[in-house]
């Protein structure tokens, strides 16, 4: 009998390649403003972003912003950064940004191999994630990676974030898997695994960039092929 019987995947930065995918819609929604400035400062902009957005997140996670606010607000302290104060452009900024983020395509390497060979042994797979509803969903489908998930459960379905333990418990309860025999894989020590350890399942690090030194008792992976030698 197999260890497990559900398998839950992080989305974006564990399947998604969310770095690549990224840059590539910021540099497009920055041209689509077609502000001279700003177009100028393109590579600033992405740089400044990712500070903004990474801070914007965490208090996202702590319960210290808005969704709707962390939305806009993200693109404007950027956009203060380059020295340009409009709120209108920072919403357009947003809409943009909402509306190209999920036709990008790029995945993690080996994710559709992994995930093929997984699917053949039958497990039940989901999809776990923080993102937000009318992103994720689209991600999923435009990427190709519906086709290998029973289902998706976000923060928002939760009513709270990974990685507190209400996100697990009610993961559990709509995809009826025993947390004995669940396991989550994601490239966050802390929403992740940590998360997921503390609501008593078992995790699988992806430590990508191989970055930071990993507390005793954590399983790590630095690809998604290593996946296959266990699982």
């Amino acid at each position: 009998m197999a260890l497990y019987t559900h398998l839950f995947f992080d989305l974006d930065g564990t399947l998604w390649d969310i770095e690549r995918n990224t840059r590539i819609t910021l540099e497009q929604i920055v041209h689509h403003i077609n502000h001279e400035p700003l177009t100028a400062l393109s590579d600033r902009f992405i740089e400044r972003y990712h500070v903004n957005n990474d801070r914007l997140w965490e208090l996202y996670r702590n319960q210290g912003i808005e969704k709707d606010k962390l939305r806009w607000y993200r693109f404007y302290l950027t956009l203060k950064d380059l020295g340009i104060d409009s709120m209108a452009m920072a919403r357009e900024l947003d809409r943009a940004y909402i509306e190209k983020s999920p036709l990008q395509t790029s995945l993690i390497a080996h994710s559709r191999e992994v995930l093929e060979y997984l699917t053949g042994k039958d497990y039940h797979m989901y999809i776990v994630t923080n993102g937000f509803n009318e992103v994720q969903f689209r991600k999923i489908r435009e990427s190709g990676l519906e086709e290998f998930f029973r289902g998706m459960i976000t923060s928002e379905m939760a009513g709270f974030l990974k990685p507190h333990p209400r996100f697990f418990e009610y993961t559990l309860s709509q995809t009826g898997a025993g947390r004995e025999r669940s396991l989550v894989i994601g490239d966050s020590l802390e929403a992740d695994i940590q998360g997921a350890m503390d609501a008593g399942l078992h995790a699988v690090y992806f430590n990508r960039s191989q970055n930071g030194k990993v507390p005793e008792g954590i399983r790590v992976i630095h690809t998604l092929t290593e996946l296959k030698e266990f699982l």
